[in-house]
């Protein structure tokens, strides 16, 4: 890569991962990102311990970045009649550490130079040439490109203007976030290095423990948690309005959602939560919605151009988070051109295309299984033990592994 000039499209994980990482390699790198800078909520993520540990072994993360270990998972029910009102009926060992979006985010930022990283830049325009590609901008600059990195995100305009019939596909159920800072739930010892996950007909909530912000000088945690609510026959569109009357097409963010969506939420909570954990809902502030997409990017013949992060494919959040896609593209593409040194540029982009083909054969089932066992196919917890359980997952996998349990490695090319 000694000298190639690579454009990455997109400022965010995927697209800072990626130019961290080829930039070590020799590569000319520049972010075009169309924002005018990235910054998180704190929302939070969870990552497996093996990707964690690469990421700091190549420098992408402070060794002391703010992170809190997550070492198993238990499947509760709601309980109708008894002394508690929630029943514990299955355990699974993790090994995942959580983190605050916006810390991952400030490491990879703070290791790219202000030079290389061009704010408020939104790309109009990518035309072949004899050497690559000259890319066309906003701001009226252009910008010639051996290699081309699309990291701009499920809406890739780059897929859009090279491969325009693709497009992501809803679902059909969606993920109530919130992150609460109330230190006396926060801090209640089921979250002890420990995901909850309360099921229920046709969704679940699960909640994790992650760093606040300024975790290092403060040492405050906070919680983040999700509900996945089924909405199949229902209208997303009529959903994703805000409270100012903006239609908006993915997600509602923290802060726009109207009284009816509060309303509606917490309805959904009291009918198939346990009364005792309502008050995590009740007390967060500003909820958010995320709707859940499958979209990935087939087959295409332009060979200086790779896609990486969400812009190659979006998968239903628990088979993996975006970030971890994100990191996990980065690092094995980077590995791909150190494993191959003697290898054509154009190479390594058949290479990447090939091997993305295949992993996408195989993540993209899986993902599908994984929504449809746990949201809108999910079987009679009521009636579910131990043994039932296991089966239960076993069918799920497939003999596939999953990120977060301890038997999971990170493969070259994934």
């Amino acid at each position: 890569m000694l000298g190639k000039k690579v454009i990455v499209i997109g400022g965010s994980i995927a697209g800072c991962t990626s130019a961290i990482l080829l930039s070590r390699l020799g590569a000319d790198v520049t972010i075009l990102e169309r924002s005018g800078g990235r910054s998180g909520l704190g929302s939070g993520i969870s990552l497996p311990e093996t990707i964690v540990r690469q990421c700091i072994e190549h420098d992408l993360f402070d060794a002391d970045i703010p992170q809190l270990k997550l070492n198993g998972r238990s499947f509760i029910r709601k309980k109708e009649q008894g002394e508690t009102d929630q029943e514990t009926f299955w355990t699974q060992a993790l090994r995942v550490i959580a983190f605050n979006w916006a810390d991952v985010y400030q490491n990879l930022r703070s290791r790219i130079d202000s030079e290389s990283y061009h704010t408020n830049t939104t790309v109009i325009g990518i035309e072949p040439n004899e050497h690559g590609y000259q890319i066309k901008t906003s701001t009226g600059k252009m910008y010639a490109a051996d290699l081309i990195i699309a990291a701009d995100g499920v809406d890739s305009n780059t897929r859009a203007g090279l491969l325009p019939d693709v497009h992501p596909i809803y679902a059909g159920y969606i993920a109530w976030r919130g992150l609460l800072d109330e230190q006396s739930l926060v801090e209640e010892s089921i979250f002890d290095e420990h995901t909850p996950y309360y099921v229920f007909p046709n969704g679940h909530l699960l909640l994790y423990r992650v760093p606040g912000p300024n975790y290092r000088r403060t040492g405050q945690i906070i919680l983040s948690w999700t509900l996945y609510e089924n909405r199949q026959g229902q209208s997303l569109s009529d959903l994703l309005i805000d409270n100012q009357g903006k239609q908006h097409t993915r997600s509602l963010p923290a802060g726009s959602l109207t009284e009816q969506h509060v309303q509606h939420l917490h309805a959904i909570a009291k009918d198939v939560l346990p009364e005792s954990v309502l008050k995590y809902i009740f007390h967060t502030r500003q909820p958010f919605i995320h709707a859940i997409f499958d979209c990935h990017t087939p087959s295409y013949p332009h060979n200086h151009i790779i896609f990486v992060g969400d812009a190659a494919g979006t998968l239903r959040p628990h088979s993996g988070s975006g970030v971890f896609r994100a990191l996990a593209n980065g690092l094995s593409f980077a590995k791909l051109i150190e494993s191959n040194p003697e290898k054509e540029l154009s190479d390594y982009v058949t290479m990447w295309k090939n091997s993305q083909s295949q992993l996408f054969s195989d993540e993209i089932p899986k993902a599908t299984r994984m929504g449809e066992a746990l949201v809108t196919h999910s079987p009679d917890w009521m009636q579910m033990n131990p043994d039932s359980m296991n089966q239960w997952w076993g069918d799920v996998m497939q003999e596939r592994r999953w990120h977060a349990t301890p038997d999971w490695q990170l493969n070259p090319v994934e």
